[in-house]
């Protein structure tokens, strides 16, 4: 990776710069190590970064009704977007993630595609927009999407990272920003089954304006290292989000997730859950921040999360912290990190259930709060799937 590669992509002055400035602040930053906080348990040592190249996406096509096109909705590949609609991409891009961490700066010096939506006004599309990102021998990819809802609009967006198997390194350094404005609402939803050699680092984030909803649905199986920052800027009155996810390691993968609200005024509403389950040699390390400024009175808050271990060499960490400056908020947190219960494992397996039938009917029932407050019946079917085949390995 190299300036040479920034100089050959034809694209504006203006994205060229943010670029450059992204790749100068890259090389600045030493590698993450796990004598660095954020890093204390996430070991990437086994990264080489000097053997990783962008690898070149198709365009993407997406089927758009004459009904929404003459309403003004926008769905497209970020490329795109900055060739056909420009003056939006450059007010609202990088107006939610502003880059201070190695790997942001790396998507902003080399994204290479990325969804780009817009939503205007009053307008609400009723048929879920669906993004699917499949690799097939790739070194590296850095995916940027940017949504955007005018008042009084609604959209539901499905995303969904898949690689076939190699035994090559692979990279994902993946830029969400989403913009919600007065009295609209989106449900997003991720879904990543990358290969056992792939490293995930991606920010996801939303600011929310007055009476704006977003609803986060997430769900991690795959890759070898994963590290998700999931954040909500609730910075208007009456803003709500809830914050619904999954992950399951097995073999050695690690899980490095992170889901953070920060409440900046009066009245804004927070209900984060995760839950995750981890066998064989499995790690996981959960942060979750929850911040109260001091002027948002009326907050109303709440982390859980729970993981499920499956194996004495399983490993997971849980991080939930409070950071809250106003006094008059319910802001509450709470955080189990168990084995199976052996009595109910007995039980299962009293009634005629093999003990691998019995572990698999406790993990779909121990994801199960999670899973059916999934709106897509599509998408529930797929994770517990998904969840079968770990469970089978």
């Amino acid at each position: 990776m190299n300036k040479e590669i920034i100089n050959k992509i034809i694209e504006p002055q203006w994205m060229k710069e943010i670029r450059m400035g992204a790749w100068d602040k890259f090389q600045q930053i030493p590698m993450p190590t796990i004598k660095d906080e954020e890093w204390k348990y996430t070991d990437i040592s086994s990264l080489d970064l000097t053997k990783i190249n962008p690898s070149t996406i198709n365009k993407m096509m997406f089927e758009v009704s004459d009904k929404l096109k003459k309403s003004g909705v926008i769905i497209t590949d970020l490329r795109d977007a900055i060739e056909n609609h420009e003056e939006l991409v450059k007010k609202y891009f990088s107006s939610v993630v502003t880059p201070n961490k190695k790997f942001d700066y790396l998507n902003f010096a080399f994204w290479n595609n990325g969804i780009f939506i817009y939503v205007p006004e009053g307008v609400n599309v009723d048929i879920p927009v669906r993004a699917a990102f499949l690799t097939k021998d790739v070194s590296a990819i850095f995916t940027h999407n940017l949504i955007i809802l005018e008042p009084n609009s609604s959209i539901n967006f499905y995303e969904e990272y898949s690689s076939n198997a190699s035994d090559k390194q692979s990279l994902q350094s993946g830029i969400t920003e989403i913009i919600v404005k007065e009295n609209s609402h989106i449900d997003f939803v991720s879904i990543q089954e990358w290969n056992d050699n792939f490293y995930d680092f991606s920010t996801k984030k939303a600011i929310l304006e007055r009476d704006a909803t977003i609803t986060w649905i997430f769900g991690c199986f795959g890759g070898k290292v994963t590290k998700w920052n999931i954040n909500t800027v609730l910075n208007g009155e009456g803003s709500q989000t809830k914050n619904l996810g999954v992950f399951f390691g097995n073999k050695k993968q690690h899980f490095d997730i992170s889901t953070n609200a920060y409440h900046l005024v009066p009245r804004t509403t927070n209900n984060i859950l995760t839950k995750g389950v981890l066998s064989d040699n499995a790690t996981s390390v959960y942060h979750g921040l929850i911040s109260v400024e001091k002027d948002a009175q009326k907050t109303d808050s709440y982390l859980a999360d729970h993981t499920l271990v499956l194996s004495e060499n399983a490993l997971a960490n849980s991080i939930p912290e409070l950071k809250i400056e106003a006094n008059d908020v319910r802001a509450t947190h709470g955080a189990t990190i168990g084995k199976i219960d052996e009595e109910q494992l007995f039980y299962l397996i009293s009634r005629g259930l093999s003990r691998n039938e019995a572990e698999l009917l406790i993990v779909k029932g121990f994801f199960e709060p999670v899973i059916q407050k999934i709106p897509m019946e599509d998408i529930r079917g797929k994770i517990q799937k998904i969840i079968e085949g770990k469970m089978s390995v």
